[in-house]
């Protein structure tokens, strides 16, 4: 389709003359009109008040020659001249008038032999903004107007035999039709809109015998295909279809009543069967929405509305075609979050949101019998503690924590509903990673247990029940058999004393008595642990002085060589 060139240039939107020389033109005018020039015929004017009120409202003006020039009247009775008429050669050539009253003639009318040819309407400005053409028989046939009033006339309307045939539009001003509308007997008849400037119309309205819609196509993509058809009554839409694959089949289908959408359904997949089924309010509102989100022939979410506001959400979320979850809002905002596991009719969880939608806590019965036994808290939608009552006595004696630093997941547990905790366990990765156990219940551990990366147990720690220090360390291997203690004997907090083991049964002991971090004492046990041998380091210079055995007791050769040694 070739493009029409719509606007045409406002020839009325000239540049106006400097305010000096305009001002230096008119200075000259007073003196020239205050010079009686000797010779010169002057105008002859005749005035009269037609309606005899006492203001003269129609004024004949005639020239030296007797000729008439120009009719002056006031058309409206305010004593103000508001239409004139001027002559040449007897023959009316231009009227002007002031319609609105302001002083300023707005209207102007051009005649050719008599007969009106053309027609132009300015602004305050002096800008042209309406041009009317009229043939030789003073028949309209064409209309210019400048609805911008930037001196670009956006909209030409074409007139048969004085009624109006067609219409086009600038409405951007760039020299391309974008609105083109036919008329019959001043009546639309076809609309035709191009947004995209690119030929092809993304929008066509047939009208009906009264001149209002009947039926539309639209291009809403825009990829050059209509896939929205618009059916009206009256001049109002009464229905939509839609065909947004382009498969010939419609899969969207809108009812309306008094211009507002009544029921709404879509064929969300394209498998041919309606899947989503949306109702409106009085307001033309949307008011309930059911779907088959699975496509399975079912409805598995309800969603209702009020004022267009979400209120209540039904929701199947496992696909058992049971509506277990249900969503509450408050002010368009979720509120609560409700589920009923078992499918007996009673609610057994429930989740809070905060005003940012953000879940906060949550309650449920884990084994439906109708009470809570597990609490979650959250912050900023994060889970960060689950408390549990795994014996229904209401007192909720496990709490798991998720936000721990350097933990994945920590949790301790209060068998005695004392809010003293006796167990706590350390897990990082899903890997329990440390055990603590506080036995007599004063708020410290008196046994910790350490774990490796594959749940083995490396160590174990055990402290005083009554001062809390660390007395005795067990070290484990990778079967998790100990193979070494650490024992603090005179509570001091020093583990002065290490008992080595092999295939569970004791070796030797090693024992740092001046507490330097060197052994001074060595014992030897055999496979049924009676002591073999004893060792001792007199001068606590880490080599063994005496040997005490089956044998009897007696110093060691390494007892002269280290004094030989020293002496050198």
């Amino acid at each position: 389709m070739e493009k029409k060139r719509a606007g045409i240039k406002n020839a009325g939107f000239k540049r106006f003359p400097s305010i000096g020389y305009l001002l230096s033109l008119w200075l000259m005018i007073l003196i020239l009109s205050a010079v009686p020039v000797l010779g010169q015929p002057q105008e002859k004017r005749i005035e009269k008040d037609t309606d005899t009120n006492g203001l003269v409202d129609h004024v004949r003006v005639y020239g030296p020659g007797g000729d008439l020039i120009r009719v002056e009247m006031d058309t409206d009775g305010d004593g103000l001249l508001d239409r004139f008429q001027y002559y040449k050669d007897d023959m009316l050539v231009r009227i002007e008038r002031d319609a609105d009253g302001d002083g300023k003639t707005e209207m102007f009318d051009y005649f050719d032999h008599g007969k009106r040819r053309r027609q132009e309407l300015k602004n305050t400005l002096g800008i042209i903004t309406r041009i009317a053409r009229f043939d030789e028989t003073e028949t309209l046939i064409q209309v210019l107007k400048d609805t911008t009033e930037t001196g670009f006339f956006d909209h030409v309307y074409t007139f048969d035999q004085g009624t109006l045939s067609s219409m086009t539009a600038d409405p951007n001003e760039n020299g391309i039709v974008n609105i083109t509308v036919t008329y019959n007997h001043d009546l639309p008849v076809l609309k035709s809109v191009d947004d995209t400037e690119d030929g092809r119309a993304e929008t066509e309205i047939n009208y009906d015998s009264q001149g209002q819609p009947l039926k539309s196509r639209h291009d809403l993509d825009p990829d050059g295909q209509f896939e929205t058809f618009r059916f009206y009554e009256k001049g109002q839409i009464t229905r939509q279809e839609t065909d947004r694959n382009l498969d010939g089949n419609m899969d969207r289908i809108a009812s309306f009543s008094n211009g507002l959408p009544v029921k709404e359904e879509k064929d969300t997949n394209f498998d041919l069967a309606m899947d989503c089924f949306m109702t409106f309010d009085s307001k033309g509102q949307i008011a309930e929405i059911r779907e088959d989100t699975r496509f399975t022939g079912t409805i598995d979410r309800i969603r209702t509305f009020g004022d267009g506001v979400p209120l209540k959400t039904i929701f199947d979320a496992d696909g058992d075609r049971f509506l277990e979850s249900v969503y509450l809002y408050q002010n368009g905002k979720l509120v609560v979050q409700t589920r009923d596991e078992n499918k007996d009719g009673r609610v057994d969880n429930r989740i809070f949101f905060n005003g940012a939608e953000e879940k906060e806590r949550m309650e449920a019965d884990m084994d439906f019998n109708g009470t809570v036994d597990l609490k979650i808290a959250f912050s900023h939608g994060i889970k960060i503690s689950a408390e549990k009552d795994s014996d229904e006595d209401g007192y909720f004696e496990t709490i798991q924590w998720f936000n721990r630093t350097g933990w994945d997941l920590v949790t301790q547990t209060d068998n005695n509903n004392n809010r003293i905790f006796e167990s706590t366990f350390y897990f990082k990765d899903s890997v329990l990673r440390q055990r603590d156990m506080d036995e007599n219940e004063d708020g410290r551990p008196d046994y910790i247990e350490y774990f490796n990366a594959k749940g083995r147990q490396e160590k174990s720690e055990e402290y005083d029940h009554e001062n809390g220090k660390l007395f005795l360390v067990w070290l484990y291997d990778e079967t998790e058999i100990p193979f070494c203690a650490k024992q603090d004997s005179d509570g001091d907090g020093f583990l002065e004393t290490c008992f080595f083991y092999a295939n569970n049964h004791l070796r030797s002991v090693e024992e740092d008595r001046n507490k330097d971090g060197k052994a001074d004492l060595w014992e030897t046990y055999d496979e049924t642990e009676s002591l073999i041998s004893t060792k001792e380091d007199l001068d606590y210079d880490g080599l063994a002085d005496t040997l005490k055995d089956k044998e009897g007791s007696h110093p060691l050769l390494a007892l002269k060589e280290k004094k030989a040694a020293v002496s050198e």
